[in-house]
């Protein structure tokens, strides 16, 4: 955070002293830019600094802030939903706090960084359906709006270290319900859409294979003569007789018979 105290108000504020500037006491962990009359900047570290008359000093906490916010979006397939608590950690840029001095009052810096995030998280939660964020899809999407709010913040000598999108909830809990509902039966129309298709193909295989059959039978069936038919069915005979396999027996009775068992 930056406190911007003149040195005037430092004056009415403490003790005058012959010959004596007044000093402004720099705390652990913070920086101060100190601008003279005229106009010349320097960084202050922590402990007494002396302000001279008409000096302004603005001080900066550079340790690493974490503030909760909760922010809203609306998902691609139109839920409006909330991402509560979120909590987001940055701190200001040691190296660049006279920069940082002329772009920014240092007590405005949380809601520049909330101002920047939460439109990140608008803009990333809304390339998603709303049943497509589960956990996996979620710390994916958080991932895309630290990358982006930290590069969006980095002109303006503030460093983003983490968001943490806490939790997602609809805001309109009945609309979702019924989109998830809605999502549920487009997958089983996918999927039987893929039977379907499955079947079809299937069919076509053995339409093919059936129309090859076909085409082979009408290719030999003239070829199958009378004398053909029988000249085969004899030798089909003759090598049943003559395997050692095969049992052979002629009855007379009533009728003449020929049984043959393997």
């Amino acid at each position: 955070m930056s406190t911007r105290a003149s040195c005037r108000w430092l004056l009415a504020a403490l003790p005058l002293a012959a010959c004596a500037a007044p000093t402004y006491d720099v705390q652990p962990g913070h920086r101060a830019v100190l601008t003279d009359l005229a106009g010349v900047e320097s960084v202050a570290d922590e402990g007494e600094v002396a302000v001279p008359d008409g000096a302004t000093l603005d001080d900066f906490d550079l340790r690493q802030v974490v503030q909760t916010q909760s922010f809203d979006a609306t998902t691609a397939d139109g839920v409006p939903i909330s991402a509560r608590g979120c909590s987001i950690s940055w701190q200001f840029v040691p190296e660049e706090l006279v920069d940082l001095d002329h772009s920014l009052d240092g007590q405005n810096a949380p809601q520049v960084v909330n101002a920047i995030v939460g439109a990140q998280i608008a803009r990333v939660l809304g390339t998603y359906r709303w049943d497509a964020l589960d956990p996996a899809h979620i710390r994916e999407a958080q991932a895309m709006i630290e990358s982006a709010a930290a590069i969006a913040l980095r002109p303006r000598h503030i460093t983003l270290t983490e968001v943490d999108l806490k939790g997602l909830v609809s805001r309109l809990p009945g609309l979702s319900r019924n989109i998830t509902a809605t999502s549920i039966w487009e997958q089983r129309v996918a999927a039987e859409k893929a039977r379907v298709e499955t079947a079809r193909q299937q069919a076509e295989s053995l339409r093919a294979q059936a129309e090859g059959i076909a085409a082979a039978n009408r290719s030999i069936a003239p070829t199958l003569t009378d004398g053909v038919l029988a000249d085969k069915s004899n030798r089909a005979w003759q090598a049943l007789l003559q395997s050692p396999t095969t049992a052979v027996e002629i009855s007379n009775e009533p009728s003449p018979s020929l049984e043959v068992a393997p």
